[in-house]
């Protein structure tokens, strides 16, 4: 079986939402989200107690990563449908291999923009 760079580049191209929307979710999560739903920050109170909020900028963004990496995983699967049509085993490891680097993206997402 043998696939063209066209196809190639169609195959790859849903991981690249990852680096695209890492700029503008930054750049929302510093301006609007933090200030909406706080930093996620560890929090004391005047007897020395940790206060922690219970859903933050934090939280949100690790949903945020957690849909773009099943919007990944499915949109893989749907253009993969006419790519390996006779060999669908190989259409479930392209599937599993983009949903790995996907979790693995996201990670690296998540940390980047944590509030600690």
């Amino acid at each position: 079986m043998k696939i063209h760079s066209k196809n190639l580049i169609k195959l790859s191209a849903p991981l690249l939402a990852f680096p695209i929307l890492f700029l503008p979710y930054q750049l929302l999560n510093s301006a609007i989200l933090v200030d909406w739903l706080g930093c996620g920050c560890p929090k004391v109170d005047a007897s020395g107690e940790m206060i922690h909020d219970y859903f933050s900028a934090n939280d949100f963004t690790r949903i945020f990563w957690l849909v773009i990496t099943v919007g990944v995983t499915v949109l893989s699967g749907v253009l993969s449908k006419n790519v390996f049509k006779e060999k669908k085993w190989i259409r479930v490891v392209y599937v599993a291999v983009i949903f790995c680097v996907s979790v693995i993206l996201a990670y690296l997402m998540i940390r980047a923009m944590m509030w600690n």
